[in-house]
């Protein structure tokens, strides 16, 4: 039996693959480069409010994309661990389930500031979250 929806369906999986496909590119001697992540990312100066157990700690997001940004804390969270996120966009407060991938215990950046924080993972994305992200990419 034919079902036009499962040929939606398979195209908006198509599209999604194609969109998470791993972007290649060349420097200038020719060498190859993969980037690891699904969507770029843009910077981001936002206050944040990590709730981890009963306790309330600061951060700083300091980039963001639609499925993940850094926080830049002092707090050590274990990788996996899955909490709720609180951030100020536009006056607004915003809260988002994230999930710890990766953790940055010290070190400089590129521009010579200390990187402590975390990576994260979004769990769910309220799209006033996703509105803010395409805002700062368009005007990246």
């Amino acid at each position: 039996m034919f079902d036009p929806k499962a040929i939606t369906d398979e195209k908006s999986q198509d599209e999604e693959v194609e969109r998470r496909d791993p972007k290649v590119w060349a420097d200038d001697e020719l060498n190859l480069h993969m980037e690891k992540r699904a969507y770029s990312r843009v910077p981001a100066n936002l206050e944040a409010r990590v709730l981890y157990g009963n306790l309330i700690y600061s951060g700083k997001v300091t980039d963001i994309s639609e499925a993940g940004m850094f926080i830049n804390t002092k707090v050590s969270f274990p990788v996996n661990a899955v909490f709720l996120l609180m951030v100020l966009v536009n006056e607004c407060v915003i809260k988002v389930p994230i999930k710890v991938k990766r953790r940055v215990q010290s070190g400089e950046d590129l521009s010579g500031q200390n990187k402590c924080g975390m990576g994260v993972e979004l769990v769910k994305t309220p799209q006033h979250y996703l509105d803010y992200v395409s805002s700062c990419k368009a005007a990246a």
